[in-house]
């Protein structure tokens, strides 16, 4: 293709061809301009060699000068593309230092390039600028603000917007996380995450900027908030590491939401991100730098993109928002379980061939069964200031329970309880009351606010009856259901059973009040005449009865070969105040709480014993039938296809 033969399919000129060529078409209009351009482009045409001024004028070559310390990718792909569709082509340089990239420009200028794409380094050359003189540049520096003459990915801009998404799903204990090795961009990240924060009058605290390096992420910040927005994908990796080796699951307990280059999440779940918008930077800078080439006329603005969310599977509102908070009241302990073939009799000496030490006690084996079937649990209850205190307080951290109202003393060592387990799974337990035993009213009142947005309060005797009687008075006051459990007492004001929603004793606590001859109905009837609305009596392998003055029913254990019993009642407990929380009707949350008793009785140990939410409903699905729902409430169960008042199973 001839200089002739453009002007021949063009309908002009050689000598308009040839001014067009050397930019000396002002006189001419932009229809004839952008006719011959489009025939140049179109054809790949090139003058010939002799004619040195229009080599120098147009070759369709653009120079894109790279930052070789960030990924471009993507960024590159988008760049060859925009400038194919305008006619270019594309010679790439790779720049890692300030004198690499001098000689870089260079090598572009000896192609002829029309124009350059200046990725510019941190640390640039001022040579640099004069190399790059009489040839048209458009700056895509991440190394500077974002301006009409820098058009670069506006970092404050998508880490304010990725802040206001979590910020609308509720957190307000969002943590930021940038690289140890940081820059202008690293920089502009956490100033847009502290805008947005200021704007939505959410506090800011300097600890919440989480600089990660070699060492990796400080564990405990997982702790303190409920969400990570991170600098990059390398970064919520770690995110994902640390919360796997402090088993806080995601998104239950941290949401985490992420910028992205756009390489595939290969986590598990999907990481929830903003990709970096490099096709639209792309077009802008090849719609621009083309413009400048061809003599075109274009609006200088600043580029800025719609930050755009891919995927919201790590990303959900904050645990305590998701549900009404279940408030645990009572004892936390550290147990030494051991198994024994049977118990001593008086003088009797009894080997064990092991022992175990677990976190124990009722008040956090509730909680933690409440936090384990995704509900919050707020747990009230003291501890010492000693070695098993501390770790009993991070466990309980570790497993989402809210720890707000646990509280420490110097002046007695952590509550401990021995627990002696039989072959057949029955239990007797000796405890030592320690820190439990300093557990006030004074305690409960200054937790009251836990009780607002309540629906249950999970409640044992094994405190202080002044701290029980002020916990009730605090549930009756605000609205809140009370499931009170009788331990280790022989007496009951008629005022805290009028409180009772839910009296839950066993057939020895019952036997402390009422004579063992009476039915369990006569029982039952005792402290509904008392003002209790319902009493449940759990009977151990034989199952438990419910009696709320109209319905009277049994039902059977759930057929687990039981290893130890310990916390049966605890499982029940939790499992039967965060299904009725939910909405379920009393007989199907019974039926939950009874297979969530007999799931904990397989093997030795509270706390890791306890059912979560999926293992309950594959459970309760098995036994309905295919793992069938109720229509009127997704996602809870159906009630069991055996006769409520069928003979009872082992438990």
């Amino acid at each position: 293709m001839t200089i002739r033969e453009i002007a021949a399919l063009a309908g002009v000129s050689v000598s308009t061809v040839s001014k067009i060529l050397n930019k000396k078409d002002e006189h001419l209009s932009a229809e004839t301009r952008e006719r011959v351009l489009k025939l140049v482009r179109e054809y790949h045409y090139s003058p010939y060699s002799g004619v040195r001024a229009a080599v120098q004028a147009q070759t369709m070559l653009l120079g894109v000068a790279v930052n070789g310390n960030r990924p471009h990718g993507r960024l590159l792909d988008s760049i060859t593309k925009y400038a194919a569709e305008r006619g270019y082509s594309c010679v790439v340089t790779v720049s890692g230092t300030p004198e690499e990239e001098l000689r870089n420009l260079n090598v572009l200028r000896s192609h002829h390039v029309d124009g350059i794409l200046w990725d510019k380094l941190a640390q640039s050359l001022p040579a640099c600028s004069a190399a790059l003189e009489g040839i048209p540049v458009r700056k895509m520096a991440c190394c500077e603000p974002p301006s009409p003459e820098n058009s670069c990915i506006d970092y404050a801009g998508l880490a304010y917007q990725a802040a206001a998404y979590l910020i609308a799903q509720k957190h307000r204990n969002i943590l930021c996380v940038i690289p140890q090795v940081s820059g202008y961009s690293e920089q502009a990240f956490v100033q847009g995450y502290r805008q947005c924060l200021f704007e939505h009058q959410v506090p800011f605290s300097p600890d919440r900027v989480c600089v990660c390096g070699k060492a990796g992420l400080p564990e405990g910040r997982l702790l303190e908030n409920t969400a990570a927005l991170c600098f990059d994908t390398e970064l919520a990796g770690r995110v994902y590491e640390a919360c796997s080796r402090k088993n806080r699951r995601i998104p239950k307990y941290l949401s985490v939401l992420s910028l992205s280059d756009g390489e595939k999440s290969p986590f598990f779940p999907e990481l929830s991100v903003i990709p970096l918008p490099y096709d639209a930077l792309a077009r802008h800078v090849c719609d621009r730098l083309t413009a400048d080439v061809e003599g075109r006329r274009v609006p200088e603005t600043v580029f800025a993109a719609e930050a755009h969310l891919s995927g919201n599977t790590s990303v959900d509102i904050p645990l305590t928002m998701r549900n009404k908070k279940i408030v645990v009241v009572g004892p936390v302990n550290m147990d030494t379980v051991i198994p024994l073939k049977k118990f001593p009799q008086m003088g009797e000496t009894t080997l064990t061939e092991s022992r175990l030490i677990v976190p124990g006690g009722k008040g956090l084996n509730q909680a933690v069964g409440v936090a384990k079937l995704d509900a919050e649990a707020y747990l009230i209850g003291k501890v010492g200031k000693d070695y098993e205190g501390g770790n009993l307080y991070d466990y309980l951290q570790t497993n989402g329970v809210n720890t707000g109202g646990v509280s420490h003393t110097s002046q007695a060592a952590t509550g401990h309880a021995y627990v002696y387990v039989q072959k057949d799974g029955e239990s007797g337990i000796v405890v030592y009351k320690g820190a439990n035993g300093l557990l006030t009213a004074q305690d409960i009142l200054q937790n009251a606010a836990a009780f607002d947005n309540a629906s249950f309060c999970l409640l044992q005797t094994e405190v202080g009856l002044d701290a029980v009687e002020a916990a009730a008075g605090l549930a009756c006051e605000r609205g809140v259901k009370l499931l009170l459990k009788p331990s280790a007492v022989y007496e009951l004001r008629d005022e805290l059973l009028q409180k009772t929603f839910i009296f839950l004793p066993n057939e020895k606590e019952i036997s402390y009040f009422c004579p063992p001859e009476m039915s369990c109905k006569e029982k039952a009837r005792y402290f509904l005449d008392r003002g209790v609305k319902n009493v449940i009596l759990t009977m151990g392998r034989s199952g438990c009865y419910w009696d709320d003055g109209i319905h009277q029913v049994h039902f059977p254990a759930a057929p687990f070969e039981a290893v130890d019993t310990t916390g049966a009642a605890d499982a029940f407990a939790a499992a039967l105040a965060v299904m009725l929380s939910q909405k379920m009707d009393m007989e199907t949350a019974i039926r939950s709480a009874t297979f969530a008793a007999g799931f904990s009785t397989a093997k030795q140990g509270v706390p890791n014993s306890l059912i979560d939410r999926s293992t309950l409903e594959f459970y309760m699905g098995r036994e309905c039938g295919e793992g069938e729902t109720s229509p009127a409430h997704p996602g809870q169960f159906k009630k069991s296809a055996h006769s409520a008042n069928q003979g009872v199973r082992s438990l």
